[in-house]
Parts: structure tokens; C-alpha cells; sequence
């Protein structure tokens, strides 16, 4: 009868897509799964108890079911690799006489992904395309100076302009603010008799100028009168005779 092939794994050894390590009971043929992780920390155990030469004394932890598991091992005896049979109830340690497996063939860890995020350009279009972001931004920059400035400027004439403007009916420009009051100012009415006032003639020569009819009636002094009623009477003819005096005073003026 020809020796069986040894194998790195036993016959009754698979791997599913999640890489948990699945071991079929020669019996029974249920199969049982340990997960990577755990099949890693029964590696390392296995390690520390041949340094140790099957002593607990450095032992921190016991992986649980690692008894079960080198059991389903070591019932393919054409295996390469053996595991240290070790009772957690009475401390006893029995070291196989095959070699260890390592840790990173009996349970490898999968490969890390790596997200690639953006697009991969060469050294030369990254350089164009960062050039192109600094332009844009400087454009954008200069837009937002040119409006803020334009703004700034109409901010200083609004009230230049608004200060030049005159009410409707003025031809004369205004040169001081106005302000309207809500409240009318209170009228004040006299309450004393009306008394007439007697113009006071006055010494002054006249000068020529474009005074209305009052002033020739306070250079005469007499185109105004009280009647009997105390009323006043206004003299045309002298009013008359008074403003033919100033004119002809004018025109021996303009003659000097």
C-alpha cells in the first residue's frame, strides 16, 4: 500500500469566500468553522508553547476551541503541519512532533483595498489643471474689486447729487439743508388795540435804485393820511407827484 501524500492542510479542509477556515468532523462530517482570526491566535499559541517547551507560566490567555481544533487537524495524519494538544482543564501540554505552520499561511489576512479618490493625471496636467484654478479664482477676485469699487464710488455722490437739487419753483440753487417740522409753530395774535403808525419822513437823499412804491412813501412821508374815521387814506396824486420827483432825480443823474 503506498504512503498517502502529505499536504500542507488536511483532506477534510476548506475555505469559504469570507476566509473562515472550516474543518469536517471524520465522524460525523459536520463541518466546523473557525474564523481567521481565531485559527491566527491558535498559530500563536501553538508557537509559545514549543518556546516554552509545553510550560504555562508565560501563558496570558487561552484561545477558546482551540482543543476542538487540533483535533479536526491532527485526524488527517498525512498533514504536514501539527499542532501542541494542550487540556485547559488539568494544564496538561503534549508537543507534536510535526512542525509549526505559520501564521500567515494558515490564516492569511486579505488585502487591504486601496480607494483611489480623484483622477490620476500626469505631472504635467496637474500642473495645467492647477494653473487653471489659480486664474479662475484670480478672475473672480478682480470681478468682486471692480464691483465693490464701482459701489464705493456711486456711494460718494448721492449726496453731492441730492444736495444740488432745488425745489420745484426756485430758480436759485439751494445751499443749505431744509427741514420740515410736523408740528406747525404756535400764531401769535395781538391782542392790543390797532394803533396807526406815522411814517417818520425821511432826510436821506434817494438813491436810484428799483425800491417798490413803500420806500417813495417813506421818502415823502405824506402820500399816507389819517381821515376822521381814523382811518388810513392813501394820496395818489401825491404818490404821483412824488414819483415823478425820483425820476426826474435819475435822469440828472445818469446826465452828471
Amino acid at each position: 500500500m503506498a504512503p498517502a501524500q502529505s499536504s500542507v492542510f488536511p483532506s477534510h479542509f476548506v475555505r469559504n469566500k469570507y476566509g473562515d477556515l472550516i474543518l469536517h468532523d471524520p465522524t460525523t462530517r459536520v463541518p466546523v468553522a473557525f474564523t481567521a482570526m481565531q485559527a491566527r491566535a491558535f498559530s500563536r499559541f501553538d508557537d509559545l508553547l514549543r518556546r516554552e517547551s509545553g510550560s504555562t507560566t508565560s501563558m496570558q490567555y487561552y484561545p477558546g476551541g482551540y482543543e476542538s481544533f487540533v483535533e479536526l487537524w491532527d485526524a488527517d495524519p498525512a498533514c504536514t503541519y501539527g499542532f501542541a494538544k494542550f487540556n485547559p482543564r488539568d494544564g496538561t501540554c503534549v508537543l507534536s512532533s510535526r512542525p509549526a505552520i505559520r501564521e500567515d499561511v494558515l490564516a492569511p489576512l486579505p488585502a487591504s483595498k486601496v480607494i483611489r479618490t480623484g483622477i490620476d493625471l500626469p505631472q504635467v496636467g496637474m500642473q495645467t489643471v492647477i494653473r487653471s484654478l489659480a486664474e479662475s479664482q484670480t478672475r473672480s477676485y478682480q470681478a468682486r474689486d471692480r464691483v465693490e469699487s464701482k459701489w464705493t464710488g456711486r456711494a460718494g455722490k448721492k449726496p453731492r447729487y441730492y444736495h444740488s437739487t432745488t425745489p420745484i419753483g426756485h430758480h436759485v440753487p439751494v445751499t443749505q439743508s431744509f427741514c420740515f417740522s410736523s408740528t406747525p409753530e404756535p400764531r401769535v395774535v395781538s391782542t392790543s388795540p390797532t394803533t396807526p403808525t406815522t411814517p417818520i419822513p425821511s432826510t436821506a437823499n434817494p438813491t436810484p435804485s428799483s425800491t417798490n412804491t413803500a420806500s417813495r412813501q417813506a421818502d415823502k412821508g405824506n402820500s399816507t393820511r389819517i381821515d376822521e374815521d381814523n382811518l388810513i387814506a392813501y394820496d395818489f396824486d401825491k404818490d404821483l407827484e412824488g414819483a415823478n420827483e425820483e425820476d426826474e432825480t435819475m435822469i440828472e443823474g445818469r446826465a452828471a
